[in-house]
């Protein structure tokens, strides 16, 4: 597969390459951003906000290590080189402390 680094050099030679990101948490749609991975042998970023995956677990139970051990299952699963696999998060700010005051949150 090819890395960021490169991805990253060929844009600043002024070819026009891309980075296919994606913001979920849903299981087949993460499935199916893993087989997409494999069939053309590209990175990918997937994301999650901080209302599915957060320090309390957010609405898919998941904290953030709990999101990238089960990320890095499914990869190991699908054959997938890890390194080719970047995890990050969207929408990322206070919205789980949005109960407290804002100095608080």
């Amino acid at each position: 597969m090819h890395n960021i680094i490169d991805k990253i050099n060929s844009n600043r030679t002024g070819e026009l390459v891309g980075l296919p990101c994606f913001c979920t948490a849903n299981e087949l749609v993460i499935r199916s951003i893993l087989l997409y991975a494999k069939q053309h042998q590209v990175p990918v970023v997937i994301e999650a906000t901080c209302n599915q995956v957060n320090q309390d677990g957010g609405y898919t139970g998941m904290t953030a290590s709990d999101f990238r051990d089960w990320i890095d299952s499914l990869v190991i699963e699908y054959g997938i080189v890890p390194s080719s696999i970047i995890l990050g998060g969207d929408h990322l700010g206070p919205n789980p402390w949005r109960h407290l005051p804002a100095k608080d949150a």
